[in-house]
Protein backbone atom coordinates (compact mmCIF):
# COMPACT_ATOMS: atom_id res chain seq x y z
CA UNK A 1 0.00 0.00 0.00
CA UNK A 2 1.22 3.67 -0.60
CA UNK A 3 0.79 6.39 1.29
CA UNK A 4 1.45 9.57 0.18
CA UNK A 5 0.57 12.79 1.85
CA UNK A 6 -0.77 15.58 -0.02
CA UNK A 7 1.13 18.28 1.52
CA UNK A 8 4.61 16.40 -0.23
CA UNK A 9 3.25 17.34 -3.17
CA UNK A 10 3.27 21.12 -2.45
CA UNK A 11 6.99 20.86 -1.47
CA UNK A 12 7.41 19.47 -5.28
CA UNK A 13 5.06 22.54 -6.38
CA UNK A 14 7.62 24.53 -4.45
CA UNK A 15 10.64 23.32 -6.12
CA UNK A 16 9.26 23.29 -9.08
CA UNK A 17 8.03 26.94 -9.01
CA UNK A 18 11.44 27.85 -8.31
CA UNK A 19 13.02 26.13 -11.21
CA UNK A 20 10.65 27.56 -13.83
CA UNK A 21 12.14 30.77 -12.57
CA UNK A 22 9.23 32.78 -10.12
CA UNK A 23 11.63 35.65 -8.99
CA UNK A 24 10.58 37.80 -6.44
CA UNK A 25 8.60 40.48 -7.67
CA UNK A 26 10.41 44.26 -7.96
CA UNK A 27 9.32 46.45 -5.01
CA UNK A 28 7.05 45.80 -2.07
CA UNK A 29 4.94 42.77 -2.24
CA UNK A 30 1.81 43.23 -4.67
CA UNK A 31 -1.40 42.15 -3.84
CA UNK A 32 -2.93 39.08 -5.05
CA UNK A 33 -6.03 38.97 -7.32
CA UNK A 34 -6.90 42.21 -6.29
CA UNK A 35 -6.50 41.94 -2.74
CA UNK A 36 -5.13 44.46 0.21
CA UNK A 37 -1.91 44.09 1.26
CA UNK A 38 -3.83 42.79 4.53
CA UNK A 39 -5.36 40.24 2.28
CA UNK A 40 -1.96 39.43 0.33
CA UNK A 41 -0.50 38.23 4.40
CA UNK A 42 -4.05 36.13 4.88
CA UNK A 43 -3.01 34.01 1.79
CA UNK A 44 0.28 33.86 2.40
CA UNK A 45 -0.47 32.28 5.98
CA UNK A 46 -3.02 30.12 4.61
CA UNK A 47 -0.26 28.65 2.36
CA UNK A 48 2.27 28.20 5.15
CA UNK A 49 -0.47 26.72 7.68
CA UNK A 50 -1.02 23.96 5.03
CA UNK A 51 1.74 23.17 4.31
CA UNK A 52 3.93 23.23 7.35
CA UNK A 53 1.66 23.28 10.02
CA UNK A 54 2.58 25.06 13.62
CA UNK A 55 1.94 21.40 14.61
CA UNK A 56 5.37 20.75 13.05
CA UNK A 57 7.53 22.26 16.05
CA UNK A 58 10.98 21.02 14.91
CA UNK A 59 13.30 23.21 14.20
CA UNK A 60 14.07 23.03 10.69
CA UNK A 61 10.15 23.20 9.99
CA UNK A 62 10.23 26.24 12.01
CA UNK A 63 12.72 27.77 9.39
CA UNK A 64 11.05 26.71 6.69
CA UNK A 65 7.86 28.59 7.82
CA UNK A 66 10.08 31.93 7.97
CA UNK A 67 11.56 31.25 4.18
CA UNK A 68 8.35 29.87 2.52
CA UNK A 69 6.47 32.98 4.42
CA UNK A 70 9.24 35.52 2.86
CA UNK A 71 9.14 33.89 -0.08
CA UNK A 72 5.80 33.84 -0.71
CA UNK A 73 5.54 37.69 0.17
CA UNK A 74 7.90 38.82 -2.29
CA UNK A 75 6.20 36.62 -5.19
CA UNK A 76 2.84 36.83 -6.82
CA UNK A 77 3.39 34.51 -9.25
CA UNK A 78 4.29 31.66 -6.49
CA UNK A 79 1.41 33.47 -4.13
CA UNK A 80 -1.10 32.69 -6.85
CA UNK A 81 0.05 29.59 -8.15
CA UNK A 82 0.04 28.03 -4.54
CA UNK A 83 -3.24 29.85 -3.47
CA UNK A 84 -4.75 27.20 -6.40
CA UNK A 85 -4.28 24.06 -4.57
CA UNK A 86 -5.84 25.43 -0.86
CA UNK A 87 -9.36 23.99 -1.97
CA UNK A 88 -7.82 20.55 -2.42
CA UNK A 89 -5.66 21.12 0.62
CA UNK A 90 -8.35 22.20 3.23
CA UNK A 91 -10.90 19.19 1.69
CA UNK A 92 -7.63 16.82 2.32
CA UNK A 93 -7.26 18.02 5.81
CA UNK A 94 -10.85 17.35 6.49
CA UNK A 95 -10.39 13.99 5.45
CA UNK A 96 -7.25 13.82 7.11
CA UNK A 97 -8.80 14.89 10.23
CA UNK A 98 -12.11 12.33 9.64
CA UNK A 99 -9.49 9.45 9.72
CA UNK A 100 -7.63 10.64 13.08
CA UNK A 101 -11.18 10.75 14.60
CA UNK A 102 -11.98 7.27 13.45
CA UNK A 103 -8.94 5.85 14.96
CA UNK A 104 -9.20 7.58 18.46
CA UNK A 105 -13.31 6.67 18.92
CA UNK A 106 -14.14 3.41 16.47
CA UNK A 107 -15.61 0.21 18.44
CA UNK A 108 -14.00 -1.91 15.58
CA UNK A 109 -12.20 -4.61 16.55
CA UNK A 110 -9.47 -3.93 13.88
CA UNK A 111 -9.37 -0.14 14.89
CA UNK A 112 -9.03 -1.30 18.70
CA UNK A 113 -5.99 -3.91 17.49
CA UNK A 114 -4.36 -0.73 15.67
CA UNK A 115 -4.99 1.16 18.97
CA UNK A 116 -4.02 -1.58 21.00
CA UNK A 117 -0.39 -1.84 18.45
CA UNK A 118 0.32 1.69 18.97
CA UNK A 119 -0.13 1.04 22.85
CA UNK A 120 2.00 -1.75 23.47
CA UNK A 121 4.79 -0.49 21.76
CA UNK A 122 4.47 2.81 22.78
CA UNK A 123 4.21 4.53 19.38
CA UNK A 124 3.66 7.97 18.35
CA UNK A 125 1.15 8.29 15.35
CA UNK A 126 0.91 9.85 13.36
CA UNK A 127 4.62 9.70 13.01
CA UNK A 128 6.30 13.81 12.96
CA UNK A 129 9.77 13.59 11.94
CA UNK A 130 12.65 15.93 12.41
CA UNK A 131 12.85 18.13 8.88
CA UNK A 132 9.81 16.10 7.41
CA UNK A 133 7.06 17.70 5.88
CA UNK A 134 3.65 16.41 6.86
CA UNK A 135 2.75 13.51 8.93
CA UNK A 136 3.34 9.62 8.40
CA UNK A 137 1.21 6.44 8.65
CA UNK A 138 -1.84 7.94 7.03
CA UNK A 139 -2.34 8.48 3.71
CA UNK A 140 -5.40 8.45 0.88
CA UNK A 141 -6.80 9.30 -2.21
CA UNK A 142 -9.87 10.62 -4.08
CA UNK A 143 -11.17 8.22 -6.21
CA UNK A 144 -13.53 10.07 -8.77
CA UNK A 145 -15.63 7.02 -10.44
CA UNK A 146 -15.79 5.31 -6.81
CA UNK A 147 -17.10 8.54 -5.47
CA UNK A 148 -15.16 7.88 -2.06
CA UNK A 149 -11.67 8.22 -0.93
CA UNK A 150 -9.73 5.27 -0.32
CA UNK A 151 -6.41 4.72 1.58
CA UNK A 152 -5.44 3.83 5.35
CA UNK A 153 -3.27 4.05 8.16
CA UNK A 154 -0.23 2.42 9.27
CA UNK A 155 2.42 2.26 11.92
CA UNK A 156 5.95 -0.36 12.68
CA UNK A 157 7.60 -1.15 15.78
CA UNK A 158 11.16 -2.22 16.06
CA UNK A 159 11.79 -5.71 17.98
CA UNK A 160 14.75 -6.82 19.67
CA UNK A 161 16.45 -4.17 17.93
CA UNK A 162 16.03 -7.05 14.58
CA UNK A 163 12.43 -7.74 13.59
CA UNK A 164 10.11 -5.07 12.22
CA UNK A 165 6.23 -5.59 12.78
CA UNK A 166 3.80 -3.43 10.27
CA UNK A 167 0.68 -2.58 11.14
CA UNK A 168 -1.63 -1.97 7.92
CA UNK A 169 -5.68 -0.70 7.70
CA UNK A 170 -7.37 -0.16 4.94
CA UNK A 171 -10.37 2.30 4.93
CA UNK A 172 -12.60 4.83 2.70
CA UNK A 173 -13.89 7.93 3.22
CA UNK A 174 -17.22 9.74 2.47
CA UNK A 175 -17.35 12.46 0.20
CA UNK A 176 -19.05 14.21 3.13
CA UNK A 177 -15.96 13.45 5.52
CA UNK A 178 -18.68 11.88 7.99
CA UNK A 179 -18.30 8.28 7.56
CA UNK A 180 -14.92 6.32 7.17
CA UNK A 181 -15.49 2.51 6.88
CA UNK A 182 -12.51 0.41 7.74
CA UNK A 183 -11.87 -2.35 5.72
CA UNK A 184 -8.82 -4.80 5.65
CA UNK A 185 -6.38 -5.52 8.36
CA UNK A 186 -2.93 -7.33 8.73
CA UNK A 187 0.31 -7.56 9.58
CA UNK A 188 3.85 -8.22 7.91
CA UNK A 189 6.68 -9.34 10.47
CA UNK A 190 10.21 -9.00 8.93
CA UNK A 191 13.74 -10.21 10.23
CA UNK A 192 16.24 -7.54 8.75
CA UNK A 193 19.45 -9.25 7.80
CA UNK A 194 21.15 -6.42 6.93
CA UNK A 195 21.21 -2.44 7.16
CA UNK A 196 24.16 -0.59 5.09
CA UNK A 197 24.42 3.14 4.72
CA UNK A 198 25.20 4.15 1.29
CA UNK A 199 27.71 6.60 0.98
CA UNK A 200 25.29 9.30 -0.96
CA UNK A 201 22.61 8.60 2.14
CA UNK A 202 19.96 6.72 2.52
CA UNK A 203 20.28 2.63 3.41
CA UNK A 204 20.01 -0.32 1.70
CA UNK A 205 18.21 -2.92 3.58
CA UNK A 206 18.42 -6.52 3.01
CA UNK A 207 15.61 -8.84 5.15
CA UNK A 208 15.68 -12.54 5.55
CA UNK A 209 13.01 -13.65 3.25
CA UNK A 210 12.63 -17.11 5.34
CA UNK A 211 11.46 -15.74 8.34
CA UNK A 212 8.65 -13.24 6.87
CA UNK A 213 5.24 -14.01 8.04
CA UNK A 214 1.58 -12.35 6.98
CA UNK A 215 -1.32 -12.64 9.93
CA UNK A 216 -4.41 -10.96 10.37
CA UNK A 217 -6.73 -10.17 13.25
CA UNK A 218 -7.38 -13.48 14.47
CA UNK A 219 -3.21 -14.20 15.39
CA UNK A 220 -3.51 -10.90 16.75
CA UNK A 221 -5.86 -11.78 19.09
CA UNK A 222 -3.52 -14.90 19.85
CA UNK A 223 -0.42 -12.86 20.21
CA UNK A 224 -2.27 -10.87 22.82
CA UNK A 225 -3.33 -13.89 24.83
CA UNK A 226 -0.29 -15.33 24.63
CA UNK A 227 1.58 -11.92 26.21
CA UNK A 228 3.34 -11.20 23.15
CA UNK A 229 4.57 -14.66 22.79
CA UNK A 230 5.59 -14.51 19.26
CA UNK A 231 5.63 -18.38 19.24
CA UNK A 232 2.22 -18.41 20.19
CA UNK A 233 1.64 -18.01 16.10
CA UNK A 234 4.86 -19.54 14.64
CA UNK A 235 7.33 -17.01 14.72
CA UNK A 236 10.49 -17.70 16.78
CA UNK A 237 12.23 -14.25 18.17
CA UNK A 238 16.44 -13.90 18.42
CA UNK A 239 16.93 -11.94 21.53
CA UNK A 240 20.44 -10.15 22.16
CA UNK A 241 21.36 -10.18 19.14
CA UNK A 242 20.74 -6.19 17.41
CA UNK A 243 21.17 -5.51 13.92
CA UNK A 244 23.77 -2.58 13.45
CA UNK A 245 22.01 0.98 12.46
CA UNK A 246 18.54 -0.55 12.57
CA UNK A 247 17.04 2.63 14.15
CA UNK A 248 18.72 4.65 11.63
CA UNK A 249 15.98 3.84 8.88
CA UNK A 250 13.33 2.72 11.36
CA UNK A 251 13.02 5.26 13.76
Amino acid sequence: MVLKHFKLLLVGAILSCMIQGCTPDSGQPRPTKGASGDGTNLIVRNIVSAVLPASDTNAQAAQARRSLKMYLKTNSTARNYFESFMPEIERNEKVDQAIKAAIATSGDPRVQAFRQFLSHWHLQWPVVKEGAVGEGGIGFAWYKDLQKFQGGVDARAIIEDRYTLQIILDCNVSPDYNTVEFKNLRFSFGEVKEVRPQPGGGCDIRYNSANGKQFGLKEWNQLKAANWDFSSIGINIISNAPIPNIHQVFD
